[in-house]
């Protein structure tokens, strides 16, 4: 299901429980950083900026991991919920920028798409989260 770099991404099943089954690749298909150093602006990034200002934030709820998992946009029109885009000026040492990537769910099929379950995550949050609780 899915395809990555023009490569089908084989899925194994990992778990089944009252929500469904949970799927991962059986391969690692790409590294990637969870998110990108940014300004004092927007998002999760305003919250604890000194260290996100340098290193980006673990916070999932607007990750640039989960902003381009989620997308469907055409290459360098990924929406970066926390407003910061992990280019080559925002990544460690320059490595591994996807900014101008399509967002990961433009290689499946409208049908593949109909079977992806949106379900909602938890999180360990870090002090500066906390009043930030999102779902999703």
């Amino acid at each position: 299901m899915g395809t990555y770099y023009g490569e089908p991404i084989l899925w194994r099943c990992v778990d089944t429980d009252e929500n469904g089954s949970l799927m991962l690749a059986d391969k690692i298909i790409t590294v990637k950083p969870m998110d990108a150093a940014g300004d004092y602006n927007t998002g999760s990034h305003s919250r604890d900026w000194s260290r996100r200002e340098s290193s980006g934030s673990g916070y999932w709820a607007d990750s640039n991991m989960r902003s381009w998992l989620n997308s469907e946009a055409k290459a360098g029109k990924v929406m970066w919920l926390c407003g910061n885009a992990p280019d080559k000026t925002h990544v460690q040492n320059g490595y591994n920028a996807y900014d101008q990537e399509a967002g990961f769910l433009t290689n499946f099929t409208v049908n593949e798409l109909q079977v992806i379950k949106p379900v909602t995550q938890k999180s360990y949050l870090s002090r500066h989260d906390i009043s930030q609780k999102t779902t999703g």
